[in-house]
């Protein structure tokens, strides 16, 4: 945001919004092109810039024995088509990541959409007030969460 009309220049101009990746490594050089590029742009104006980056939730990485384990217990508990990895990484920030910082572990999503929806794809989606979910969908989130403790620690 600058200043309050389209044709005065601002004292002060601000802009924010997220960072997502799918790697700390490219996190880490995203800030270091970011850094670069508002003091490049500042110094070329002869102004002077602020930046303040904060990081928020830490990259959230499935661990692939875990994923692998989860994959084989949907196939089993919910046939072959109960399992499909999505074709590009969710950008979501996730408190989920916190957990697999410290233990292996592995996020996925539980499909809850109503038959009835003519494109997934197009529906309302997670977080949205428009929501709907089919709430049948729900037995196979709890069937997979049994599913996966029993053959998790069958293991050990």
């Amino acid at each position: 945001m600058a200043g309050t009309t389209t044709n005065v220049i601002p004292e002060t101009a601000f802009f924010e919004g997220t960072i997502r990746c799918v790697s700390e490594h490219t996190r880490a050089r995203i800030r270091e092109a970011v850094t670069r590029t508002v003091q490049g742009v500042a110094e070329a104006h002869g102004c002077t810039a602020e930046l303040e980056l904060v990081d928020g939730y830490p990259v959230t990485y499935n661990d692939e024995t875990e994923a692998a384990r989860f994959a084989e217990v949907c196939r089993t508990t919910l046939g072959e088509k109960g399992h499909r990895v999505l074709p590009a990484p969710a950008m979501g920030g996730e408190d989920f990541s916190y957990v697999t910082q410290q233990v292996p572990g592995m996020m996925a999503f539980l499909g809850v959409c109503p038959a009835t929806e003519p494109d997934p794809r197009s529906a309302p989606p997670l977080h949205s007030n428009r929501m709907v979910l089919d709430e049948d969908g729900l037995a196979h989130g709890v069937a997979l969460h049994v599913a996966m403790a029993i053959h998790r620690f069958a293991d050990e």
